[in-house]
């Protein structure tokens, strides 16, 4: 170990001990948080200001402006959505990172950081209704205010960028009319089919006796 933390103390976390040097070369320390719990920090984590907790900040950030408790089904809605967001696009280990973050999808400074939910429900207000979520005009750019809507189901999936088009109507929108599933349309194009017969043929109901 080149630099001994041990004691040293971070925001809400002490650290305790050294446990080791992860994948990356960065030695881990053992912190116990002041609500008593305990966690293991990475110590570019620490010294960046990056984890200042063992989670109970945010939450008690959340829970003082009404959101993290709040039975306000809108409220929560807020509070999730933005949790979601930042989960798309900084969690590496979230199994859809790479449609987000990975391919270089942000979130803008405004909504993150200690004041970013809170940014993010004054810039945003609240859906028409639980049923619309946070939606990207532009699939390709970033979490902001100038690009980004409450939509409906439908919407978001007219707006995915493997979405077809014929005669002005969205794959999306077909698939639903054919009674199929989303991914219907797309998966006819790939065995070959043409757009009119993708878009046209209606799926055969099965029944059973």
């Amino acid at each position: 170990m080149s630099i001994d933390l041990q004691g040293s103390i971070f925001s809400r976390l002490q650290v305790i001990e050294f446990l080791h040097r992860n994948n990356r070369g960065d030695s881990m320390w053992l912190c116990k948080c002041i609500c008593g719990n305990s966690k293991p920090v990475s110590m570019s984590h620490l010294k960046s200001g990056d984890v200042k907790s063992c989670g109970c900040l945010a939450k008690d950030f959340n829970f003082k402006h009404g959101l993290y408790c709040s039975d306000d089904p809108f409220k929560k809605k807020m509070y999730r959505t933005h949790g979601g967001m930042k989960t798309r696009c900084l969690n590496k280990k979230f199994k859809y990172y790479n449609n987000y973050g990975g391919r270089g999808i942000k979130i803008c400074n405004r909504w993150l950081g200690e004041k970013g939910v809170i940014n993010f429900i004054s810039d945003m207000g609240y859906p028409p209704t639980l049923a619309h979520s946070i939606d990207r005009i532009n699939n390709n750019s970033h979490y902001s205010l100038k690009n980004c809507k409450w939509s409906t189901w439908s919407e978001q999936q007219s707006n995915k960028k493997n979405n077809v088009k014929f005669k002005g109507e969205t794959s999306a929108v077909a698939c639903q009319r054919l009674g199929g599933s989303t991914s219907l349309i797309n998966g006819r194009l790939k065995l070959g089919w043409s757009l009119k017969k993708a878009f046209t043929t209606s799926v055969k109901k099965r029944y059973s006796i």
